[in-house]
């Protein structure tokens, strides 16, 4: 048996458990909070920042998705009321995201959907040892390009704080 054999399967079951946790939280968050789970992430980051504002770029890049792609989701957004769009006077070829106080209300209710589905998906499966384990696998290799933090993932104080 070829040593990737395991490895294979391993990161097959790692994308299996990702769709299926992605798919239940995609479904409660609509039904229960009125957003995807895509909306929901983008919420997570303008709520983790300084001023609660992300240059709609940076947006995109984290969020693994096109200009275009976040244009229509920061459209349905601006439609809601959760997030403004802002431009710089001195560079108005800049464009940023900005998180409103209703778009923070929703942040809140739809992370506590969030949490009860990773908590009911997830961390019900697994003892502490497990989870821990697990914590320390994922960090290792989504921290393995560099030593900064990866695009795409909140700095572990970040997530602690959201």
């Amino acid at each position: 048996m070829s040593a990737q054999i395991p490895a294979i399967l391993t990161w097959r079951d790692l994308h299996l458990a990702d769709a299926f946790v992605c798919d239940e939280l995609n479904n409660r968050l609509a039904t229960e909070a009125g957003c995807s789970l895509i909306e929901h992430d983008l919420l997570a980051w303008l709520a983790a920042t300084p001023g609660k504002r992300l240059r709609m770029l940076d947006l995109a890049t984290r969020l693994r998705v096109t200009q275009g792609g976040l244009t229509r989701i920061i459209d349905r957004l601006v439609e809601r009321g959760w997030i403004e769009r802002d431009r710089p006077e001195k560079n108005r070829r800049e464009v940023y995201a900005t998180l409103t106080r209703t778009g923070t209300g929703a942040y809140r209710t739809a992370r506590s959907v969030y949490s009860h589905v990773i908590e009911e998906t997830f961390v019900r499966h697994l003892t502490e040892e497990e989870l821990q384990a697990l914590s320390d696998i994922t960090h290792k290799l989504a921290t393995g390009r560099s030593r900064s933090t990866p695009v795409g993932r909140p700095s572990r104080k970040t997530d602690a704080n959201s």
